[in-house]
């Protein structure tokens, strides 16, 4: 994975969940639950703070010369996964989909586990790099 696939993507996380955001704070309000617009917003807030983080790992990768791209690849489909199953349950009824919605219940959890995956090989490789410079 190139460092530019990294600014890029985490780029395009920030200016989606941006638009999501919006979405979720003026488009859907009339159309779902409460609980359900919680739900949309919290899975904007992750996107946004993963494209955030993206943008900071981009700049240490160049910095520090280490290879994140196990950790990146494995975030970008943690929160592919996180996010787009909370927003797809958020929209089940709008969009029609609450025939096979329930499929999705189970992908929020996977997501999430592959996100606490990816920051924990991050933890890792930053480690072993700060051991190195001992």
């Amino acid at each position: 994975m190139s460092n530019n696939k990294v600014l890029v993507g985490g780029v395009l996380l920030i200016l989606t969940g941006i638009c999501f955001g919006a979405l979720g704070a003026h488009g859907i309000k009339p159309l779902v639950s409460k609980d359900e617009l919680e739900s949309f917003k919290t899975g904007v807030d992750y996107q946004i703070y993963h494209g955030l983080s993206l943008l900071i790992l981009f700049l240490l990768i160049n910095q520090l010369k280490i290879n994140l791209t196990w950790s990146i690849r494995i975030m970008f489909s943690g929160i592919l996964l996180f996010s787009g199953s909370i927003y797809l349950l958020s929209l089940k009824v709008p969009l029609g989909i609450t025939s096979w919605a329930a499929f999705l219940g189970p992908v929020t959890p996977i997501g999430g586990i592959l996100l606490i995956t990816s920051w924990a090989l991050v933890l890792l490789r930053f480690y072993q790099h700060l051991k190195k410079g001992d």
